[in-house]
């Protein structure tokens, strides 16, 4: 099945027309069966929130470099309220070895439940 991809937030910078004041971040729920994805630019920051009262896994899915298979990241996220306050997990420099941009400058990842949230932030630069 094809990754589910998330609408990317595009941030203005401060001197913008219309700058971003107090703008909220859309967070869409993880696709547990298809995984997600965004199109990646250089400039993306990828935010997971956890809205459980458990933790979660949350996966980063490796591209093969020159051919060979590199093994995916995966990270735990923290429940909503745990004594380290770590709801939120924030990846943002996928261009380290080329191994986690896919062919057509695609980033896929993922989460093991529903109850983690993703937004995609553009930075302005």
């Amino acid at each position: 099945m094809p990754t589910t991809p998330i609408t990317v937030l595009a941030l203005q910078s401060i001197g913008a027309t219309t700058p971003n004041l107090g703008l909220k971040v859309l967070r869409t729920v993880a696709d547990v069966t298809n995984q997600n994805q965004f199109a990646w630019t250089g400039r993306e920051i990828l935010l997971a929130f956890n809205t459980g009262a458990t933790s979660h896994n949350v996966s980063i899915q490796s591209a093969s470099l020159g051919g060979r298979a590199v093994a995916n990241v995966s990270a735990p996220i923290a429940a909503l309220g745990d004594s380290l306050g770590g709801d939120v997990l924030a990846w943002y420099d996928f261009r380290f070895g080329s191994s986690w941009v896919k062919t057509g400058s695609i980033v896929e990842f993922g989460a093991d439940n529903a109850e983690v949230r993703f937004a995609i932030v553009r930075l302005p630069f």
